[in-house]
């Protein structure tokens, strides 16, 4: 019998928003199938740093939280494997000794402000869920349950608020509710918002939500060859029954976007889909609702990203895969399926908002990759780059994908494909090997 992976359901939302009320509600109704757990259970320990200084750490921000410690565990509970959650004392800011066993259940919540705002983190979820309510609510919430819950004063709420809870709010959650599949109002019947979330994991389980159908190739065009020519049997694969593919062409930057189209349109004649540049639409976003596939070119990342954000459409388009459409993306359109697109080789020629990607896989892609260095040159390798990267992005893992080379996601299976080797970089581990076959480096 085939595993059934459980479905890891992400819900964020202010402070006092409602989230945790909500939470609630979701797990009675789901009782025994879901486990839950909290982004505050792993606040750092604060025990080596004096009392003083512990009530001056800023614990709205996302560096207070050991996130990727959580991103194991979700990991370990998507594979089958039981945890042992940590847990903590907000009155004295320092981890508890004991911590809590969560066993894997078909649906696992993890609930917290911060819960869409970690690339890595944000990725791992098939629903992301976001709990709105106007920010007075919010503080009055807020004060009442600090006071009543976590004995601290009104005047320390207050200034807390205004210090941390606040900024943070508006730099680092209120910017999650783009990202977000489902937004729920935190003043709504609580049953209501409930029934909501189960009603649309019962669109997986009824195949409504079909699993991620992604192919991610490292390049479009080998040297010598026709644009497209080594890509095009397995794009011609992944588009078999589909009539009509929207073509998102925002990464040319020398081309206009209709020769972009046509280009793309004549290399994959032989798959007899039409290709719809987004661009020639009116109402993308309702393209997007509707769209049976997506590709995304290669070009410059950063112009990609740029353009998509512009036009609104990081969310619909992540909302539309979820739902079942496929994903097919090259070079820059690989980057983008990424959390972020932080290991692309494209130099910034334009500044978007932020450079987080769709959070489509759970891990980083450095396409075009190569291992041979140059002569006579002195400066810092690809791979030294990349092990940067993961220095700096400890949850995050890098797969350096050659030129001839692809990712094929179905199913919730991912499997490396195509001519040569890839590599593996995380941070704290020498770089690995990776030969095509099953890619078991998404979990």
């Amino acid at each position: 019998m085939d595993k059934v992976l459980p479905k890891i359901v992400g819900l964020a939302g202010g402070t006092g928003s409602g989230k945790t009320t909500v939470t609630k509600a979701l797990l009675a109704h789901l009782g025994n199938d879901a486990a839950l757990l909290q982004h505050d259970w792993y606040y750092r320990d604060q025990t080596d740093v004096p009392l003083a200084e512990r009530n001056q750490v800023n614990y709205d921000h996302p560096d207070a939280q050991e996130t990727a410690l959580l991103i194991e565990h979700v990991a370990a509970l998507r594979r089958g494997e039981s945890v042992a959650a940590p847990q903590y004392d907000f009155a004295t800011h320092t981890r508890r000794c004991e911590t809590r066993t969560i066993a894997p259940r078909p649906v696992i919540v993890v609930e917290g402000i911060n819960t869409l705002a970690d690339p890595g983190l944000h990725a791992l979820f098939d629903l992301c869920v976001f709990v709105d309510v106007p920010a007075d609510i919010r503080f009055i919430r807020r004060l009442q349950r600090d006071v009543a819950e976590r004995g601290r004063t009104t005047e320390s709420v207050v200034t807390q608020y205004l210090d941390h809870v606040r900024p943070m709010h508006e730099e680092y959650v209120e910017p999650c509710k783009s990202k977000a599949d489902l937004v729920l109002s935190g003043e709504a019947d609580v049953a209501e918002s409930a029934n909501k979330i189960v009603a649309r994991l019962d669109r997986y389980a009824t195949g409504a939500d079909a699993a991620h159908q992604l192919l991610l190739l490292s390049n479009s065009t080998m040297p010598g060859e026709a644009y497209l020519a080594w890509a095009q049997p397995h794009i011609t694969e992944q588009l078999a029954g589909i009539d009509e593919a929207l073509f998102i062409p925002y990464a040319a930057v020398d081309i206009g976007f209709e020769t972009y189209t046509a280009m793309v349109s004549e290399g994959l004649s032989s798959a007899k889909t039409a290709i719809i540049g987004i661009h020639t639409i009116e109402d993308k976003v309702d393209a997007l609702k509707n769209a049976q596939c997506i590709i995304v070119g290669g070009g410059n990342t950063f112009a990609l990203l740029a353009a998509c954000q512009r036009e609104g459409l990081m969310a619909p388009i992540g909302t539309a895969v979820r739902s079942g459409a496929t994903y097919i993306g090259w070079s820059a359109g690989a980057n983008l399926a990424c959390p972020t697109i932080m290991t692309t080789n494209d130099m910034p020629i334009e500044c978007p908002e932020n450079f987080e990607g769709l959070g489509l896989i759970p891990f980083q892609i450095n396409p075009h990759y190569r291992t041979e260095s140059r002569e006579g040159h002195g400066g810092e390798s690809r791979d030294q780059r990349l092990k940067e990267f993961v220095r700096r992005n400890p949850s995050l893992g890098v797969l350096g994908l050659p030129e001839g080379m692809y990712i094929s996601v179905a199913d919730g299976e991912s499997a490396l494909c195509g001519d040569g080797k890839a590599m593996w970089f995380s941070d704290g581990r020498e770089a690995e090997v990776v030969m095509p076959g099953r890619f078991t480096h998404c979990s």
